[in-house]
Order: structure tokens, then sequence, then C-alpha cells
């Protein structure tokens, strides 16, 4: 009987386990079962919040860590007035997809400090105008998100330290934020002054994709004011060359200037490529490559095996055109230094045979119309000649008419002076 007996202790062994990963789980269910009715509860808000947004703890973030979240998506709200009434326990405020026009002074108030808010998201909300005293009691937000508005900065709406209370901003989202009517110049004017004038000492993530940027930067240093800098995002752009000093940026990990209109990289372009920390990322992809024999030094570049600076997603780089013609499409991997050549670029042998043929027709054009010529003087030799007779008699007429006129003249003064001695 005793294997009865240990069989008996084991199956009781495994029982007590099993009992107990059943509670953990039961305990783990509960506290999210508990956390999800906390957040579909709107008790959770303050009363002005109640019935339109959703107030309580819920997972945030790419780690899902429980935070307190005042949720107001969607709701038609027309002014940022409620925001003052928020709750102090507030982690993250979405306050997206409604119809702003402008951000008043004070956005979320004075009264109450929000030590816990590190996620500010004011994304699609159609803002135009942001007051220059609009971010306050902001000094924990890591987070700011501006995504999908209509934001102008100009002579009259450009106040430059927009973003100055944000001591500890990490992450400045600005993907289509700005009003696309705004001349590129005056606009990047403006916003490297902003960057310099706000003291964004911490900022660790700019994305400005898709905001049809189509000049030039108004300097090489325009990212120069955020020395924290890691990731520069400026694709979808109109961008058509590479222009930044990357010096000043020596924690950049990643720039993306993929989706825009650069048709080559010079060697000046190349050169401020490596301006930057060694084996930081940048990503060209997706551009409108000419590949001709102008593109040769970046095409040789991109192929180095030895840089500092890693080439995201080679692999697409792609020609939109070139010459020849069947470059098009091709991407670079299929390239060979051989197949980049000039518009102007002809074989000698093609050239001479080309310049031998010119010179014939040139030859064969010059004797036609020598030929037409002496024709054409040929048949109308009477006309010629009786003109030529004509021209001859009216010339010699009018030098006779003019000898005639100038002795008439000398007569005259002759006879004058006479009367006058006479007198």
């Amino acid at each position: 009987m005793w294997w009865t007996t240990t069989t008996l202790q084991t199956n009781n062994r495994y029982s007590d386990h099993f009992l107990a990963l059943v509670f953990v789980i039961y305990l783990v269910v509960g506290q999210l079962t508990a956390a999800e009715n906390q957040w579909k509860e709107t008790t959770g808000c303050p009363e002005a919040f109640k019935g339109r947004c959703q107030c309580g703890l819920r997972p945030y973030g790419p780690t899902g860590r429980m935070s307190y979240v005042t949720n107001c998506t969607n709701t038609n709200f027309t002014t940022t007035d409620i925001l003052t009434q928020m709750s102090p326990q507030t982690e993250v405020l979405i306050f997206t997809g409604n119809r702003l026009q402008s951000l008043p002074q004070n956005l979320i108030g004075q009264d109450v400090t929000y030590e816990k808010l590190h996620t500010i998201d004011l994304s699609n909300n159609s803002i135009q105008f942001i007051r220059g005293k609009s971010f306050h009691n902001v000094k924990t937000v890591r987070v700011l998100n501006l995504n999908d508005n209509e934001i102008i900065i100009d002579e009259d709406n450009f106040h430059p330290r927009m973003f100055s209370n944000f001591l500890s901003l990490e992450e400045l989202h600005l993907r289509n934020a700005f009003d696309n009517s705004v001349h590129d110049l005056d606009f990047l004017d403006h916003l490297w002054i902003t960057f310099n004038e706000s003291q964004l000492n911490t900022l660790k993530v700019l994305d400005l994709n898709e905001n049809h940027i189509r000049m030039s930067f108004p300097s090489p240093d325009m990212f120069c004011a955020l020395p924290a800098l890691q990731r520069l995002h400026l694709a979808n752009n109109y961008l058509t060359d590479f222009t930044l000093n990357l010096t000043c940026l020596k924690d950049l990990n990643s720039v993306d200037v993929s989706y825009n209109f650069i048709t080559k990289l010079t060697n000046r372009s190349i050169a401020l490529i490596e301006t930057g920390p060694a084996n930081y990322h940048i990503n060209v992809s997706m551009n409108s490559f000419r590949c001709d024999c102008e593109l040769i030094d970046f095409f040789l570049w991109s192929k180095m095996p030895d840089k500092d600076i890693r080439l995201d997603s080679a692999e697409k780089y792609r020609c939109v055109y070139g010459h020849p013609m069947d470059n098009a499409g091709r991407y670079f991997d299929d390239l060979s230094v051989m197949d980049l050549e000039c518009f102007n670029s002809v074989k000698n042998d093609d050239f001479r045979d080309y310049i031998s043929f010119s010179y014939t027709i040139l030859t064969v054009l010059v004797i036609i119309l020598a030929a037409l010529l002496t024709a054409l003087v040929y048949i109308n030799r009477d006309f010629l000649s009786h003109s030529w007779t004509y021209l001859r008699t009216g010339v010699i007429a009018k030098r006779e008419y003019t000898a005639l006129e100038k002795e008439s003249k000398r007569h005259n003064h002759l006879n004058q002076e006479v009367a006058e001695v006479e007198v």
C-alpha cells in the first residue's frame, strides 16, 4: 500500500499547485477587470467632463503601464476651457479630434499643479493659433503631440518662446502640423528662431514629416539649438538636397529624409552627412534619384563598406530617371558606374562620325545657297542693271545738287559782306 500513499501525496501536491495557480490567475484577472471597469466608468472624471470624456487608469504607451488618462477624443469641443478643471491625477491628456481654432493662455490653468502629467496629445484639432503663454504648468511633460493641425507661424502669429516652459520635453511631434499656405522661408525662419528661443535642451525626438517643406533650411545649423536630439524626422516633404550641419548633434541616432525630391547628393551634401556622430543612421530612400554621371560620387560613396554612417533601406535606392533612359526604374544594386552616363556623352567614334556628317551637310547647304543666289542674280540681271544705273545717277545728281547749294550759299555770303562794306 505504500505506493498508494505516495500517489495520494503526489496528487495532493499537484492539486495545491493547481489551486494556487488558479488563485493567482483570479487575482490578475480581477485587477485587470477592475482597471477596465474603472476606465469605462465616467465617474472618474470631474463633473465638467462627465458624459463626454473618459477618465481613469488604463494601460498606455508601448509598455502598457497603467496610467491615469483623461481622454476627450472626437467630443466636438470648440474651446479648451474644460481643461482647467482636469483631475490633478492626470498623467496623460488626450484631447484630439475636436474643432478648435486657437489655444488660449494657460491651457490647463494655473491653480492646480500637475506633478504626474507626462503626455499631452492635441493632434487633429484644426489648431491655427497658439498663444505665447498657452503652455504653462507643463514642466513635467515629456511628450507633446501637435500632429495634423493647421498652425500658422508668420509675422502676425509668431511667438518664439512658444515651447519655453517644457522643461522636460523629450518628444515634439509636428507631423503635418503647419498651414501649407505659409511661405517656406518665413515659416522655416520663424521655426528656427522658435527652436533657439525655447531652450529645448532635453528634446530627443523631433517629427517634422509631411509639412510641405520645399526650400533649403535658413541655416545649416537649423537644429543645433536641440543639443540632446537623437531622432530627426523630415520624411514626406519636398526637400531637394541635404544642407544640414550635424556636428552640433552629438547624440544623434537617426535622420529620416526619405520620400523627398532629392535627385542627387553632391560632394558637399555627402560631407555634411558625414559631420554626424559615428554610426548614426540616415534614410534617403524613396527619393527622385536621377541616375546619370552627376550621381557617380554618391553612388560610389553609398557602396563603400567602411563608412561611419549607416544607410537605412539602401536596398530601396532607385532611379526615377537618368541617362541613358533605361536607367529609369532600376535599383542601385542593379547598376554599375559604367551605366551612369552624362547627357552630352557620346562615344569617340560616334562623335567623330557625327562631326564629319555635320560638316558634310553644312558644305552641301552652302553650295546650294551659293547656286540659288547665282541663279537669282542671273534671272534678274536686267532689273539689277537698271536699278544700279538709277541708283548711281541719283547719287551723282544729289552730289551735284549739294555742290551747287554750297556754292550758292557761299556766293550769297560774299554779296552780304560786300554790301556791309559799302554801307
